[in-house]
């Protein structure tokens, strides 16, 4: 049997048992089947020759790989399929003292951020030059504070929930504050040149909607899910301008190439590699690494179960893999009550949850510290039933 199609099986084979038990179109299925799609796309890439990292191939297709990146998947994601057996969430509202201190911080790091990256769009030529110049914008003080507006995504689209939600309905703040998350990601991409950044700035709200779906107001959920339909419209013709400035008549190729080469990578380039980077990967901002050492190119995508056994070997990788998807399963809300802490905790997790099927770098050190004071400072007593 062909290892791809093995390795198609192996997730079409998940997403018909979650269907099968749960019947339900919600955020974990949509994941589940977005690793599936990209396993199909792996095998569409390899056999018909689009797959663009070919040349670079170090050794022949093998199953082993694909079993072991499959059982990292099921260990990573196992915090979202236990969140699945909870009842309906109920939002538990935040002071409007702290709301307001909320809403005027996300607000101002937000187009600070967009700010910031406008200001190094001035220094390059086209896309290309761009994305493989050294930011102007990604050290010191400045830097800084651009990572801060980044960090600040995942906890505005929490805001943006609970602002949507009947219990603290605020269509202005709601909407300010998407806008402001939109453009911030929009500049940042064409700042960048990544396309990246757009595809999961549309996804990460897709997310939001399934999470609170039962909480947002009616009015406001249709209003959201049209501006987002829009807004995707939007971002797509960016991406494609971003893909045509770096690749010209390749751009459909590349593009299409994204969806499905982590799985590719993984097992024709990264497997069996004779080396590991101890956690150079991952934590990127805190353990240097020159990515060219061993003739290996390290930013290739790779599935963060790849990811996991480059930094820390094969038994290494499924521990480390193991240790992250039990804090998360200790940080996720339980039961039907969701404050603001842990809404912020269950938007992570299925962020990168659903990010892994690239491969998950870490913040800086400051995009820490404000998360560690977000999640405490909005902490709320024990809801009595």
């Amino acid at each position: 049997m062909d290892p791809l199609i093995l390795n198609i099986i192996l997730y079409l084979t998940v997403v018909y048992a979650y269907w099968h038990k749960f019947h339900k179109f919600t955020a974990t299925f949509v994941i589940i089947l977005m690793y599936a799609i990209f396993a199909v796309n792996a095998y569409l890439l390899w056999n018909y020759g689009v797959y663009k990292w070919g040349p670079y191939q170090k050794q022949p297709l093998s199953f082993i790989p694909y079993v072991y990146t499959f059982v990292g998947f099921l260990i990573f994601l196992s915090p979202i399929f236990k969140r699945n057996l909870q009842q309906k969430l109920i939002i538990v509202p935040i002071s409007n003292k702290k709301a307001n201190v909320l809403y005027w911080f996300f607000l101002i790091e937000l187009l600070l951020g967009a700010l910031l990256n406008f200001s190094h769009a001035t220094s390059v030529t086209d896309f290309t030059d761009v994305y493989h110049s050294e930011t102007a914008v990604s050290t010191g003080l400045a830097g800084q504070l651009r990572i801060v507006s980044t960090a600040v995504y995942l906890p505005a689209l929490a805001l943006i929930g609970y602002y949507s939600s009947d219990m603290m309905l605020n269509m202005k703040r709601a909407f300010l504050l998407l806008f402001a998350y939109f453009f911030n990601n929009i500049i940042e991409a064409m700042t960048c040149g990544s396309r990246g950044v757009l595809f999961f700035a549309v996804l990460n709200v897709l997310i939001l909607l399934f999470i609170f779906r039962d909480s947002i107001n009616a009015k406001i959920k249709k209003i959201l899910l049209v501006s987002t339909i829009g807004t995707t419209l939007f971002v797509f013709s960016i991406a494609l301008a971003i893909s045509v400035d770096r690749f010209g008549d390749e751009a459909w190729n590349w593009i299409y190439s994204y969806f499905g080469e982590p799985f590719l990578n993984i097992s024709l380039y990264y497997w069996n590699a004779p080396f590991t980077t101890g956690g150079a990967i991952t934590f990127a901002p805190f353990v240097k690494i020159n990515y060219y050492d061993h003739n290996y190119i390290m930013v290739l995508f790779k599935l963060f179960s790849g990811q996991a056994m480059l930094d820390f070997g094969v038994i290494g990788g499924l521990v480390f893999l193991i240790i992250i998807s039990f804090i998360l399963y200790l940080m996720m809300p339980r039961g039907k009550y969701l404050t603001f802490n842990k809404a912020m905790v269950l938007i992570y997790a299925y962020y990168h949850c659903m990010f892994g099927v690239f491969g998950i770098r870490v913040y800086g050190w400051s995009a820490y510290a404000l998360l560690i004071v977000l999640y405490y400072y909005t902490k709320q007593r024990r809801i009595k039933k």
